[in-house]
């Protein structure tokens, strides 16, 4: 895994969290209160997995949040595997 980032906004405020290892507990930035009707729910996740089996949990795990009261609904998803990173400068001495 290189991190796993998700936000979540309410009417109420904005919550983030944060994972980059998988030994390590995932860091919260500031907390709701309160209730609300909506919220909507942003992840950015970079790990070693095919984009494909990424979507699948992404997917499994958000409809186990759903109950009679809680609806979800995905407006955008996209899922990728990026190029390998190509420099375009080498040092031929490291100083």
């Amino acid at each position: 895994m290189g991190h796993v980032k998700i936000i979540l906004s309410t009417a109420n405020g904005t919550c983030a969290g944060n994972l980059t290892r998988t030994d390590a507990e995932v860091s919260i930035r500031n907390r709701l209160t309160g209730s609300s009707p909506e919220a909507r729910l942003v992840v950015n996740a970079r790990a070693e997995i095919s984009p494909d089996s990424l979507e699948r949990i992404v997917r499994g795990t958000l409809q186990q949040g759903v109950t009679d009261q809680v609806v979800a609904r995905i407006d955008h998803l996209r899922s990728l595997s990026p190029r390998r990173p190509v420099p375009t400068h080498r040092y031929v001495n490291i100083v």
